[in-house]
């Protein structure tokens, strides 16, 4: 299933996108916002800022990927539904 951490504060775009099959959703603890985002799939972690100045950095390394996996899960464990 995919997985998406949220912003504490953004329970109403996490609960559209906990409606779509297959997901689930946690939200961070309130220290740790931030206005960016970040999509790791297979060796790909794409990170992407679309607030003032949109910006979006993709990286191909099965190395850099495994090591953003790390932090998401050690993340993922510290939040909540």
């Amino acid at each position: 299933p995919l997985q998406a951490l949220y912003n504490h504060n953004a329970r109403k775009e996490g609960k559209i996108r906990a409606k779509i099959g297959f997901t689930k959703v946690k939200y961070l603890p309130e220290e740790l916002k931030s206005p960016s985002w970040v999509l790791i799939y297979k060796d790909i972690v794409a990170t992407a800022h679309l607030l003032d100045n949109p910006i979006c950095v993709v990286i191909r390394d099965k190395e850099i990927a495994e090591g953003h996996k790390i932090f998401f899960n050690y993340l993922w464990k510290s939040s909540k539904f």
